[in-house]
């Protein structure tokens, strides 16, 4: 069995799925991520890093690093340019995400879903170029979700940031409203259970050294929030069937 993760920037990749990557991969399947782009337009935390082109190069490692950690393949990466996804042309991003899907062959895809977390527009563009390549996949589609962490969710996690002296303003790539940001809860149609991954998703973070900051991670999971973590939110695109077995398992029915 074969999964493909298909995120926007590193890191997207292990905040949404580390713990399902994990999980997927500790049971023998192959899991890829593909980045859309190297996140050359990243903040960077510590300030050791320089220009775009540098940092494009630390993230693709940061990327490798966490995948080796999580147990997927090595990642891909397709050479967009971070913070540019929403202004390409999206038919050629779309059918280019759809060679490279195919050739890839998986029963699942996993991508951002139209609300793309907390409405980054680079999330949401990539969310439009897998739902183009599915929607014109030749012959036998594979089955498609998307990371949905519920809006009750999110809305608890920048409640529990700001606890941490940490708030979350992400109003340099989104305009949506902070009372919008994730899925509708009742479109949420899969929950994952990743408890006993959550060691091997924090070193995978920590992977991503330029965008995250170890006293953060620690003050996150000192808050009343931290044990929600232990999940990890998918909902199923629509128009495919609701497998049994599908509210916690990806590949119910497919096995």
């Amino acid at each position: 069995m074969r999964i493909v993760f298909l995120f926007a920037h590193p890191d997207d990749e292990t905040f949404g799925c580390g713990g399902t990557i994990a999980l997927y991969s500790s049971r023998g399947v192959l899991c890829t991520v593909v980045s859309a782009t190297k996140g050359e337009a990243g903040r960077v935390r510590d300030g050791s890093v320089k220009g775009s082109e540098e940092l494009g190069l630390v993230r693709q490692q940061e990327l490798e690093c966490a995948c080796k950690v999580l147990g997927a393949r090595p990642p891909l990466f397709m050479g967009y340019m971070d913070g540019t996804l929403d202004s390409v042309d999206e038919e050629e991003a779309g059918r280019r995400t759809l060679s490279l899907l195919v050739e890839l062959d998986p029963d699942v895809v996993v991508t951002f879903d139209r609300w793309g977390v907390y409405g980054h527009r680079d999330h949401r563009a990539v969310h439009r170029w897998v739902q183009w390549a599915w929607e014109n996949w030749p012959g036998r589609r594979p089955r498609l979700f998307y990371n949905s962490p519920p809006r009750s969710y999110m809305q608890e996690l920048r409640k529990a940031r700001t606890v941490a002296g940490r708030p979350f303003d992400p109003s340099d790539v989104s305009d949506m409203p902070p009372e919008e940001y994730g899925t509708p809860d009742e479109l949420v149609t899969t929950r994952i259970n990743v408890s006993p991954f959550l060691e091997v998703k924090r070193r995978a973070i920590l992977c991503h050294r330029t965008q995250v900051d170890p006293e953060e991670i620690r003050a996150f999971q000192a808050t009343e929030f931290g044990p929600l973590v232990g999940f990890e939110f998918y909902s199923l695109a629509p128009g495919q069937e609701l497998a049994q077995g599908i509210d916690s398992d990806l590949l119910a029915g497919l096995v």
